[in-house]
């Protein structure tokens, strides 16, 4: 018999939970933003646009849902 995976809370099994997480594409690695990181494990963002500076963590900034997928590109034939 298979190993049973358990849906969390909200009913998402952790494969749903990691594919959407996997849709963050960083275009800044975060291993490379973590180095400005306080002892909070959060970094000040100052949007370009003008807006407020804003404590995050590496994880939520500098990254765009999407940016490398492949979905959406037409099939090559040869």
């Amino acid at each position: 018999m298979g190993a049973r995976r358990s849906a969390n809370h909200h009913g998402h099994s952790p494969e749903m939970k990691r594919n959407r997480r996997s849709e963050r594409h960083h275009f800044v690695p975060q291993f490379y933003l973590r180095h400005w990181c306080n002892h909070k494990d959060r970094l000040w963002v100052h949007p370009m646009d003008g807006k407020q500076p804003y404590e995050s963590r590496a994880n939520s900034v500098a990254f765009e849902r999407g940016l490398y997928s492949t979905e959406d590109l037409p099939d090559i034939q040869n």
